[in-house]
């Protein structure tokens, strides 16, 4: 992560408005939760709710995601003041590094109670043990987070953070070469998501950053998956099945490359 971008350069990429605000919640210890990755900066800023921000500086370029949706090509108030959080002190960005040998440090037990804990603050977490295939317990996790009230009072930014951690276990699963098993996952929530969408006549009022990252991890676990061409018809049903939901197209499914390389949609 290049330590060289400045205030101005953030600035320069923001909304006057959007910046300003991003100072407050800088300067007023909003940015919570700070790692450091190979690609970039991920935080969490505690403004207008809890929001998730990923920030990946390349050269002269800060773009990145945020769970408030920010209109694309400007950087969010979150992101300014995740950003500036870096610029004014990198060490507090604690990296990947750090963070394993820390966990590594201790005791086994101990971390079992943490993950119990952890676990009672999101139960959802409770879907990566128990009995039985862990991606059998992920769909059925999956289904039971999207089957909200027909009526009623719903948020859906109650699904984001269960769906997110959901897609981070995927994501390991790409990591550890199970790309059958990832790219599954994905597809389930990729799925429930537009399904939700269907049903609320396109009101689900998903973050854009949100449905962006379903749409690039389903397809990147399909692309980067050493046995795609032994699982193209397979893939290819899971794909007409997305791009045949109501909500697709005003989604952004589209997904040209893995269209093209399995010889049409």
């Amino acid at each position: 992560m290049p330590t060289r971008i400045t205030p101005l350069d953030i600035q320069a990429l923001s909304d006057p408005r959007e910046y300003e605000q991003g100072m407050k919640y800088f300067l007023g210890g909003r940015v919570k939760g700070r790692l450091r990755t190979d690609t970039g900066l991920v935080a969490t800023v505690k403004a207008d709710g809890v929001c998730r921000v990923e920030v990946v500086v390349e050269g002269e370029q800060i773009f990145g995601r945020c769970s408030c949706s920010p209109v694309s090509g400007s950087l969010c108030r979150h992101q300014v003041a995740a950003a500036l959080a870096f610029v004014d002190r990198p060490q507090s960005y604690l990296s990947l590094q750090e963070l394993r040998k820390a966990i590594r440090k201790e005791d086994k037990a101990a971390l079992v109670e943490t993950l119990v804990n952890i676990t009672l603050v999101v139960p959802e977490v409770a879907a990566f043990f128990g009995e039985g295939e862990e991606a059998e317990r992920l769909e059925e996790a999956i289904r039971d987070l999207f089957d909200v009230p027909a009526a009623g009072h719903w948020s859906v930014h109650e699904l984001i953070v269960p769906a997110q951690l959901i897609l981070q276990r995927a994501q390991m699963l790409r990591t550890a070469g199970k790309w059958e098993e990832a790219r599954r996952i994905c597809f389930w929530l990729l799925d429930a998501a537009l399904t939700l969408n269907d049903r609320k006549h396109g009101a689900a009022g998903y973050p854009e950053s949100f449905m962006t990252a379903l749409i690039d991890a389903y397809e990147g676990a399909a692309l980067r998956d050493p046995e795609l061409e032994q699982k193209r018809d397979l893939v290819r049903e899971e794909l007409r099945a997305l791009l045949r939901h109501e909500s697709a197209e005003v989604e952004g499914i589209y997904m040209e490359q893995l269209s093209e390389r399995l010889g049409g949609g």
